[in-house]
């Protein structure tokens, strides 16, 4: 094995072998939205399939989750395994979707809609290096708890699935920022593969193939540095999962299922699902904004939900005069502890609430607690089912749900500090799920490249 390899190997890294459409396939109507956005306005969802028609799109190979609760969820799976067989066709005088594969990984260099840049490195993840389980000491952690009941629609996905599309992000802990300053000025003079606008306001996206040996030795170099550097021998770890925590889980999980079932095959070990694509990007990036997700409530009463609330170190509670002038107060930086607004909705509202806090910890470590015992308390007096929480990226989204939505409520989180993320990991292990957002809901990263997983 040459040396790179065995550098990434050892850091839970590989070089992928890439997946991108044809060279005349219309990218703004390829690449879609993680389809773990835009859970509550499944309008997003059908406006974007009006718009694409039926030009090849990765909307085709995903199951957003504002529809994961549906009845037709068998059928909509089936669909999206036969998409992938289609789009993986080469015939005679038809070409394929997908250009042939390349052995490679990608720069990516993304543009928001508020003209942020941040850098991205697209690269295969080696399950075996990764655990969601809060004890685990391996060079990839999970940031947030992971709920298992919500994994099983997950793995029936990627299950079989011919091929994966990633938006799970790894973050690493470089306040100096070096890696992909590096990266561009080795390849400076590489052209883009891709290099097109992203639809629905996600701003542009552009890459370039990473394929050198020189490129992934000076990479697995780097992350073996910042790891000494970083951690002590004892809770030393590379990378943290900043976003799509449940679908790694998921592919675990398949990996794990694949390999007990299959295990007396000496060839395992090297299948495609032992790995997963994965975009690689510094905590530090400045192009990349965290926000808090914040917490929308259904069929809790105010009563229970302010009696639990008071259980939060050092309580208190005023009246604010409109939900704007709350979210402002809440969206306050460096205060030193914590405040959160609570909005209630439907078509007689009460007035917006101010909560003050004397906990200085990330803001959903000591709120989540409570929170499930609300919701455990509000299911013995109604059906189960319609007790319920979800979580929302931006403060207008959640207004505006509650206003649609009787017997609601919304508690507004505060800013998210992310220098205090892998401090809190290595001493502490996974916070809340759901802790925070890497950007706006348009932010998130789009599905565009791709890999083979599972044939037939």
């Amino acid at each position: 094995m040459d040396s790179y390899l065995k550098k990434l190997e050892s850091i839970g890294l590989a070089v992928p072998e890439i997946l991108l459409p044809a060279r005349d396939t219309d990218l703004e109507k390829w690449a879609v939205i993680a389809c773990d956005q835009f859970t509550q306005d499944s309008g997003y969802w059908e406006n974007l399939k009006r718009e694409i028609g039926d030009a090849p799109s990765t909307l085709n190979m995903i199951l957003p989750e504002a529809y994961l609760n549906g009845k037709d969820i068998d059928e909509r799976i089936k669909a999206i395994h036969q998409t992938m067989k289609r789009y993986l066709q080469r015939q005679p005088g038809a070409d394929s979707v997908f250009a042939l594969p390349r052995n490679a990984g990608v720069l990516v260099e993304r543009t928001t809609h508020h003209n942020r840049m941040r850098h991205g490195l697209v690269a295969a993840l080696d399950l075996e290096q990764y655990d969601w389980k809060p004890d685990a000491c391996l060079p990839v952690r999970a940031s947030e708890s992971v709920i298992e009941e919500r994994l099983p629609a997950r793995m029936q996905i990627r299950r079989n699935a011919p091929v994966e599309l990633p938006h799970v992000i790894l973050l690493y802990n470089d306040e100096d920022d070096l890696l992909f300053p590096f990266l561009e000025k080795l390849l400076r003079n590489a052209p883009y593969i891709y290099n097109c606008p992203l639809n629905a306001g996600g701003g542009s996206i552009r890459g370039k193939l990473i394929c050198r040996k020189t490129d992934w030795n000076f990479i697995g170099d780097y992350f073996a540095h910042i790891t000494r550097s970083s951690h002590t021998e004892a809770d030393a770890f590379v990378f943290a999962v900043g976003d799509g925590n449940h679908s790694l889980a998921a592919a675990k999980a398949v990996w794990e299922e694949y390999k007990q079932a299959y295990g007396d095959n000496p060839e395992i070990m090297k299948h495609p699902a032992r790995w997963a694509l994965v975009e690689i990007e510094n905590i530090y990036d400045p192009g990349l904004v965290f926000e808090p997700i914040h917490r929308l409530l259904f069929n809790v009463s105010p009563e229970l939900l302010l009696n639990t609330l008071s259980g939060l170190p050092g309580y208190s509670l005023r009246e604010m005069e409109t939900p704007e002038a709350l979210a402002a107060l809440v969206a306050e930086k460096n205060v030193p502890y914590n405040r959160y607004g609570l909005v209630f909705g439907g078509s007689k509202p009460q007035p917006p609430l101010l909560v003050e806090t004397a906990d200085s910890r990330i803001s959903t470590v000591p709120l989540d607690p409570l929170l499930d015992t609300a919701l455990n308390e509000a299911r013995k007096g109604a059906h189960p089912a319609d007790v319920q929480i979800d979580y929302v990226h931006e403060t207008g989204a959640l207004l505006n749900a509650l206003a649609r939505a009787e017997m609601s409520a919304g508690i507004i989180l505060p800013p998210f500090n992310r220098k205090s993320l892998f401090p809190t990991l290595a001493a502490h292990g996974p916070l809340p799920r759901k802790s925070f957002s890497m950007g706006e809901a348009r932010e998130k990263r789009y599905y565009l490249e791709s890999r083979r997983l599972f044939d037939e």
